[in-house]
């Protein structure tokens, strides 16, 4: 959460001078759907098709359990969250932090100052990303490829809502 990262012991190091971009084509949330226990997946992507570069803080950590030499760094990262725009609101109250093109420099520069970045960590505009229904498919871990990204066509959905 972008709202209480400074403060959260294990993340406000990070946040203050090991920041990321982590490049996605989308992500998925799951829509509730009216009157049905299950919910539907959707693709959630930029309105220009590209990838989108999403707000990251990384960590080196070594266990602190192994005391060999040979242990090697564990490198772990973490997305930033803000409150959903307008477009994402009505399927999931808050969305990835979206940075456009023009402030990857003050993101990834450790002496940004601490409230410029955090002016980079509103919802990004409505008209900046997009959603579409997808198959069901995405709920199966087994399931691994760019299809799954793919708009569910309208008989397609016929079929997945009759059971």
């Amino acid at each position: 959460r972008s709202e209480t990262v400074k403060e959260k012991p294990s993340f406000k190091s990070a946040y203050a001078s090991r920041r990321c971009i982590i490049p996605v084509d989308g992500f998925y949330e799951w829509r509730a759907i009216d009157g049905q226990r299950s919910k539907q997946p959707v693709f959630i992507h930029a309105n220009t098709g590209q990838p989108i570069a999403v707000a990251g803080i990384w960590e080196s950590w070594r266990d602190p359990t192994d005391n060999s030499e040979a242990s090697a760094p564990l490198r772990t990262c973490a997305i930033l969250t803000t409150e959903a725009n307008s477009t994402i609101e009505p399927i999931h109250n808050r969305m990835p932090v979206i940075l456009d093109e023009e402030v990857w420099d003050a993101w990834l520069d450790a002496s940004t100052a601490m409230d410029q970045l955090d002016a980079l960590l509103a919802p990004a505009p409505d008209d900046v990303v997009a959603w579409h229904e997808v198959s069901t498919a995405v709920n199966n871990t087994r399931n691994n490829d760019s299809s799954l990204m793919l708009p569910l066509e309208a008989s397609e959905k016929s079929s997945e809502t009759l059971f």
